[in-house]
Formats: structure tokens, C-alpha cells, sequence
């Protein structure tokens, strides 16, 4: 098992407050009135599944941040001075430093273009081998047979099979 190391969160004044882990995990550093030092913060999802933690600091001030990034920016080194902070596994949940990478905004644009293909699409229902089926057996199958079997409709069969659709499934 892969040792916990805890470091200050690098953005003030929550720094003085707050404490990130290598394993991608926030907690309280230091005590303010109503919380408990050493409680460990449970990130909020956010649209398109990245994770988002709030941290407050005395007088009312909160920032939200996403947990990657308070992560990367403790444990990532980032000697080009890159904005956006990648996943290597793609997994948003895995927020260990040894999972993330610095990247430039072009690179983070084409990586979130790609994730929206076939099942890591939120409104994808077929993995690629699917589409390959549906393809090899639209040449002598009917689509309305196969739309029920894949459970999807007629068009978006008919769309697979003359490659309107998923037209990077080879």
C-alpha cells in the first residue's frame, strides 16, 4: 500500500487551513470555529464528473476548486507552466498525484473531445464491439431486429450501419 504524504494546499489563505495527500485526499489542518482538525472532505461531483471541493477560511471567504488541481499543484511538477491538469487513467475519481499530468489547453480540449466517444459518452449505450456486431450482421439482418436487441432505436441502428454514425469504429 502506497504511503499517505500531506502537504499544505498552496492557495491563500487556505494553506494555512487545509492539507491535500498524494492520495488525493483533503482534510483540516487547523481548526475553525465549528470544525474539526484532521476531518476529511468529500468532494462534490460536478457536471461532466470532475470533482470539486470548497475550502473556507476565516471571515467567510470559500473558493471551490476542482480536487485535481488542488492535488497537481502540490504534488505534480509543473516546469513548463501548463494550465490544465489531466487524468492518465481517465478516471475522474482516481485523484491520486501518480494519476495526473500537466497540459496545455489544446491538449486538454482534443482529451475531452475523445472521452465523449462511444460508452465514456454519457448518452452512449454501445461499446465499439457492439457497433462492429450491428455493422457485420446489418448486411443480412433487418435493423428494427437488431435496434431491439441492442436496445436502441431504428435510426440510430440504420445510422450505424451505413457508418453515419461512430465512424471511428473500424
Amino acid at each position: 500500500m502506497e504511503n499517505e504524504t500531506w502537504k499544505p494546499v498552496l492557495s491563500a489563505p487556505f494553506s494555512e487551513y487545509y492539507e491535500v495527500s498524494n492520495l488525493g485526499r483533503v482534510r483540516v489542518s487547523k481548526g475553525r470555529q465549528g470544525t474539526t482538525v484532521g476531518k476529511i472532505l468529500k468532494p462534490t461531483p460536478r457536471a461532466g464528473g470532475w470533482l470539486q471541493l470548497t475550502l473556507k477560511a476565516p471571515g467567510g471567504h470559500a473558493q471551490t476548486y476542482l480536487a485535481q488541481r488542488l492535488v497537481a499543484e502540490v504534488f505534480v511538477e509543473n516546469p513548463e507552466g501548463l494550465a490544465d491538469v489531466l487524468f492518465i487513467d481517465n478516471d475522474k475519481a482516481n485523484l491520486h498525484a501518480d494519476n495526473l499530468r500537466w497540459a496545455a489547453r489544446s491538449e486538454s480540449m482534443q482529451d475531452a473531445a475523445k472521452g465523449r466517444r462511444g460508452t465514456s459518452n454519457h448518452n452512449g449505450r454501445l461499446t465499439d464491439d457492439q457497433v462492429r456486431e450491428i455493422r457485420r450482421r446489418g448486411e443480412i439482418e433487418k435493423p428494427v431486429n437488431l435496434a431491439k436487441e441492442f436496445n436502441i432505436t431504428i435510426g440510430h441502428c440504420c445510422n450505424i450501419i451505413n457508418r453515419r454514425t461512430r465512424k471511428y469504429v473500424e
